[in-house]
């Protein structure tokens, strides 16, 4: 995403997300379980990650892509994803 901020995220953008080989869990689902289909598209699945990426990194991010691509529930599921996460650290 050229613009997106000013600095790519180091790594994929996956390190909080537990039980992911390669972007997936073992059972085959995302690596982001909130999403509510079986697999999301290419473009959800790098705008999740990065979206993500973006939380832990702190700041502020900007995206952009096409109408249709489902950019508001990739942003919800990053965001929730997150969150609980990041609840669960702050927990341990």
């Amino acid at each position: 995403m050229p613009g997106s901020w000013p600095a790519q995220p180091s790594g994929d953008g996956m390190q909080g997300v537990k039980g992911e080989e390669k972007g997936k869990e073992k059972t085959g689902r995302t690596a982001f379980p909130s999403f509510p289909y079986p697999e999301p598209y290419n473009v959800q699945t790098d705008l999740m990650k990065r979206v993500y990426a973006m939380l832990d990194k702190g700041g502020v991010g900007i995206v952009e892509s096409p109408t249709g691509t489902g950019k508001t529930l990739s942003l919800l599921c990053a965001s929730l994803h997150w969150l609980i996460d990041q609840r669960r650290r702050q927990e341990e």
